[in-house]
């Protein structure tokens, strides 16, 4: 029953701040509206970045592995969370005592707990959670991303409206996703990152971004597979799975059929496909023949022309 009772507490409490949360952005319209305007630092904050402004400040967890607790206040002060006024202990509810008593977890297990913190009001923590990279989380996976992975430092966070947040999708996945032998460690699918830049969707998203377009109005990888809930492809439940493709598709192509979706490699070679292995070593012969047969006409002229000189002479 006291569990019970402190459960049901604990979500009021996170409901009450998510609550606490929303209203403080909706009171922000003006600084939100302006990307580069900084919102006003509170007593409480300043209290604390008068000591976290150091450069070189790090806490040691139980496990020995160091975190940099550097924060920068002009960078805090233009993130969204302080343009939304929010103070240092409304996610560092632990840190009020000082000096700051030393880590009594290892890194993993405050990471964790940070992505719980997030997700007092953010309902997308719940979706995460259900995802392939939160159960892995949960499960004490240090290898696997948390909030502040995809979205950068906490006191960092620019909107994901932004252009160059949805620009630096690809790069933020292929972070991981890029290495062969973490995706071999973890089971899953090697080569996807290669497979989606050598395709049309992954050539056009590269060319706009070395050019800095302004949008990027071609499928990046949360478009397909989500951005919290990610599922394997295997999992009926993913937007990835074969009888969730077509709808997925028709997020981008509203006329997308069957034969449409099924056209995806699904991160493959295009070459593991037998009909277009075969149409593609057929055209490796036919091109090989063709040049060789050049070359060789071009040598047979040459001949011809030096036995024509030698019989004039």
């Amino acid at each position: 029953m006291m569990e019970r009772t402190v459960t049901g507490l604990a979500r009021a409490v996170s409901t009450v701040l998510g609550a606490l949360v929303t209203a403080l952005l909706l009171a922000a319209p003006a600084a939100a509206a302006d990307p580069g305007a900084g919102g006003a630092l509170g007593e409480s904050s300043q209290e604390c970045l008068s000591c976290h402004e150091s450069e070189g400040m790090t806490a040691v967890f139980a496990d020995g592995q160091e975190l940099d607790v550097h924060v920068d206040p002009k960078t805090f002060a233009s993130s969204v969370h302080g343009r939304a006024g929010l103070e240092c202990d409304a996610c560092h509810a632990d840190a009020g005592e000082y000096p700051h008593p030393a880590p009594s977890k290892s890194l993993p297990v405050w990471r964790l707990e940070q992505q719980q913190t997030c997700a007092w009001c953010h309902s997308e923590g719940e979706d995460f959670d259900l995802g392939a990279h939160g159960r892995a989380l949960t499960r004490g996976d240090p290898y696997v991303p948390s909030c502040t992975t995809c979205h950068g430092d906490a006191h960092a966070i620019a909107p994901v409206a932004n252009a160059q947040f949805r620009a630096g999708i690809v790069d933020t996945c292929a972070r991981c996703h890029g290495s062969d032998e973490l995706m071999r460690k973890h089971g899953v699918m090697t080569g996807t990152v290669s497979s989606y830049l050598a395709e049309f969707h992954g050539l056009t998203a590269s060319l706009l971004e070395e050019e800095k377009a302004a949008s990027i109005p071609v499928a990046v990888c949360s478009d397909c597979h989500g951005a919290h809930r990610i599922l394997p492809a295997d999992d009926p439940h993913s937007s990835v799975y074969v009888t969730n493709l077509v709808a997925t598709c028709r997020k981008c192509h509203p006329q997308a059929t069957e034969a449409f979706a099924a056209a995806w490699t699904m991160h493959r070679s295009p070459e593991s496909h037998p009909l277009v292995r075969a149409i593609a070593w057929f055209y490796r012969i036919v091109t090989g023949v063709a040049v060789a047969g050049f070359f060789g006409y071009i040598g047979l002229e040459l001949a011809r022309g030096r036995a024509q000189g030698r019989g004039g002479r």
